[in-house]
């Protein structure tokens, strides 16, 4: 089935997933990064400290998944989103009147994990559970929020604040959050039991062998498989985006580079996620595993061999390729190698390490400059790194396929 046939036949539901992964952006970094010098200035804040704190917020919302996000698999899906969005939005408002550091601490911490963590975990295990036969389209079609935020909402931003201030940004914000996604959402959604009257007839078409928790999961080796080929985009391009003024001053690139550069990283991503839906149906997620670090290899080499400013637009343009492929693959192939009975146990689990390398990457890129280590020195060590964990992507990519065609058990 193709694209537009598919969105037609299935519109509410993958509006539903699309949504969630747009409000997603206000837990996302590109987004908080915007308010970091309001931070800094209204509280006598270091960089620092900023970045210490933000750093803990995140590892604090990762350490929170496994146990919030797999209530996704017990609660009704109306009722479990609607505790998001009011999480969300509590989020932004305590951020509109923090008096004290500490209550911007816990507004991060609240948007990091209500927003990056569970608005994101909503949208991608709704989409890989409800479909099977199409689920790489419907996982692409879902993943196409994310880029859609990076290219809203930084503009948006940016003029609330010279606009209205810092604090009447984070208000609107609230408002718009509780205005907006709760009731959409709700009404896309109706109630649970209409969605699952609702749904393609080849849901539920895949059981599990088996009932997959925390603990199991992290005693099957296939697990440590997938999450070595898909933590490193997480971490890599955190690491890079984080410290992109950085990376620019040091290549003599003007501060307009990355604005415009970043434009084309959504479009580019919102793109390639599209594309690879329809391979992911036609050979499987497991077989496309090593794609999106083929990309992230390629966006890495061209950090590190070019120096004129359009190798920016295509650093940012490859790594907008391997996040699009790798956002659409990494959803399809959970629920191919474990069903989706407990996908949202088994993706809360792989969710908290994702988002632990997310907030480790800042911390190891800034650990290395303070210790002396040139720019170009930390983008080659990264490279390499880069490199031997394609390779690794390969392999995983075998294995996981030799285990199937052996009959463990992996979801067709």
């Amino acid at each position: 089935m193709r694209y537009l046939p598919f969105f037609r036949s299935y519109s509410r539901l993958l509006a539903f997933s699309m949504l969630l992964a747009f409000f997603s952006s206000f837990g996302q970094t590109f987004l908080l990064s915007l308010y970091l010098p309001e931070f800094v200035e209204a509280f006598a804040l270091s960089e620092g400290a900023i970045g210490i704190m933000y750093g803990v917020a995140t590892v604090g919302s990762a350490i929170l998944l496994p146990w919030t996000g797999r209530h996704i698999d017990r609660l009704p899906l109306a009722t479990y989103t609607l505790l998001v969005s009011c999480g969300l939005a509590a989020g932004a408002l305590v951020l509109a009147v923090a008096p004290h550091w500490i209550f911007v601490f816990v507004g991060m911490l609240t948007l990091r994990h209500f927003g990056q963590g569970l608005c994101g975990h909503v949208a991608m295990t709704t989409a890989g559970r409800y479909f099977t036969e199409n689920r790489g389209k419907a996982v692409a079609i879902a993943g196409t929020g994310y880029p859609l935020g990076e290219m809203v909402f930084p503009a948006l931003i940016t003029l609330a604040i010279a606009a209205v201030g810092w604090r009447y940004s984070w208000g609107i914000s609230a408002a718009v959050i509780a205005l907006v996604l709760a009731p959409l959402s709700l009404r896309l959604l109706r109630s649970s039991r209409r969605l699952e009257n609702a749904l393609p007839s080849d849901v539920g078409a895949v059981a599990p062998p088996r009932t997959w928790r925390a603990r199991t999961l992290l005693a099957d080796y296939r697990f440590y498989l997938i999450l070595v080929t898909l933590v490193p985009i997480g971490f890599f391009s955190t690491g890079f985006i984080f410290y992109q003024a950085v990376i620019a001053e040091s290549r003599g690139w003007g501060e307009h580079v990355f604005a415009i550069a970043f434009a084309a990283f959504a479009v580019t991503r919102a793109v390639l996620a599209l594309g690879a839906g329809p391979w992911i149906d036609r050979l499987s997620a497991i077989r496309l595993l090593p794609l999106h670090m083929l990309f992230l290899c390629l966006s890495g080499a061209v950090l590190v061999f070019f120096t004129g400013e359009w190798a920016a637009y295509a650093y940012l343009v490859v790594l907008g390729m391997s996040m699009g492929v790798g956002q659409s693959v990494a959803m399809a192939v959970w629920a191919e190698v474990y069903g989706v009975e407990n996908l949202g146990e088994i993706r809360s689990v792989a969710s908290m390490v994702g988002v632990l390398s997310t907030a480790l990457a800042p911390l190891v890129f800034g650990l290395l400059l303070d210790l002396g280590f040139s720019v170009p020195a930390i983008l080659t060590g990264a490279l390499v790194l880069i490199v031997v964990l394609t390779g690794v992507s390969f392999f995983a990519a075998v294995a996981l396929g030799r285990a199937r065609e052996r009959g463990r058990p992996v979801a067709d």
